[in-house]
């Protein structure tokens, strides 16, 4: 279920990416907003467990750990500026973040990694928890599908086409 606390989140989220990158990368802004457009379609047609290995196939597993474990939406996108300082490329870069913050967002609403998770252990990757979890949780699938709407929702009014 989303809640009001997640909305706002995903809201300063998309505003921050937006402040951080309008001066200086303004071609992986726009790439995003794209990203964030047909995220929802994705995951609405082949499902969340194809769309996260999708979009880590584009850009990384890396990427989709990043964003499960940090605790603010600054240090994924900060971590990620950081990481893709030299010339990645657009298209990179816009699915690193997106699928970076997406994975923030969703472990924020229903928390991917818990401690107690006896399926997760250490040898697994966060990566591949997640996409396991994925296959087995239609409560996930439909929170991110939501995300995922919000998430274009809000930067096709804050990102300029």
């Amino acid at each position: 279920m989303i809640t009001k606390d997640l909305v706002s989140e995903i809201l300063t989220c998309i505003d921050t990416v937006k402040k951080t990158l309008e001066q200086d990368k303004k071609d992986v802004l726009k790439a995003f907003r794209i990203r964030a457009r047909e995220a929802p379609s994705i995951i609405f047609t082949n499902g969340l467990t194809y769309t996260i290995v999708y979009m880590a196939s584009r850009s990384s597993a890396e990427a989709v750990e990043l964003g499960l474990s940090k605790s603010k939406c600054e240090e994924v996108l900060n971590d990620l500026l950081i990481k893709h300082k030299g010339d990645v490329g657009v298209e990179k870069f816009s699915h690193a973040l997106y699928i970076s913050l997406f994975s923030y967002l969703l472990n924020k609403a229903v928390s991917i990694q818990h401690p107690s998770d006896k399926a997760v252990s250490a040898s697994t990757s966060k990566f591949t928890a997640f996409v396991d979890r994925s296959l087995k949780d239609p409560v996930l699938e439909k929170t991110a599908l939501d995300i995922s709407e919000w998430m274009k929702r809000i930067a096709e009014a804050l990102i300029p086409s």
